[in-house]
């Protein structure tokens, strides 16, 4: 039995969620707007699976998520992880004085994936 999840199929109180260890396998269909899409990304983050996309930019999707969390580490962690120290220190620097990342100009030179 696969589980599929989409924005349609998921919330914070679904009762998929804690179901999905009953499945044989977990699909997760992830876009970039993390208002409709952060559930998904964190039930993914628990339980594993496999995901499919429509699009192979997620900076919007993980700086949205970050500040809606109030945690700018999720942004600048995934930042690291995908682009090295040097591109979260210079992130940091930005943000920390009221500018945007200038990756925020550049999605295509600093792509993202979950």
């Amino acid at each position: 039995m696969i589980a599929k999840l989409s924005r349609r199929g998921l919330s914070a109180r679904s009762s998929s969620l804690e179901r999905l260890s009953e499945y044989d396998a977990v699909l997760y269909h992830i876009g970039n707007d993390y208002r409709y899409h952060s559930e998904i990304y964190r039930a993914m983050q628990s339980s594993p699976g496999s995901s499919s996309s429509t699009i192979s930019l997620y900076r919007s999707f993980f700086l949205g998520v970050a500040r809606q969390q109030g945690r700018m580490s999720i942004y600048f962690d995934e930042l690291e992880a995908c682009h090295g120290r040097r591109e979260r220190l210079l992130a940091e620097e930005q943000l920390n004085r009221g500018a945007a990342p200038q990756h925020e100009g550049a999605p295509l030179d600093f792509p993202m994936k979950p």
